[in-house]
């Protein structure tokens, strides 16, 4: 069986030190899963460390999203300078 976080251990270990409201408006914003056990809202170990990187995963932009970056800004130049 996974360990078991609180809010303040989820976000000291995953959020850099975030305090427990702020992580509390993390989960419930990007709907991390979780347990409410007698009031405490309680994050699986495994899930925050899939959850972590999946966001550290998506960091990068994938190279057709970022030649249309490059695409769209020549072709506003272009417009601009007519």
């Amino acid at each position: 069986m996974d360990r078991s976080l609180t809010l303040v251990e989820f976000g000291r270990d995953y959020l850099g030190g975030l305090s427990a409201k702020t992580a509390k408006r993390r989960v419930t914003e990007e709907g991390i899963p979780h347990i409410v056990d007698h009031g405490h809202i309680l994050i699986r170990q495994s899930v925050a460390e899939n959850w972590r990187e999946s966001k550290a995963a998506n960091t990068q932009p994938d190279l057709r999203s970022r030649l249309q970056q490059i695409r769209d800004r020549v072709r506003a130049r272009r417009k601009a300078a007519r």
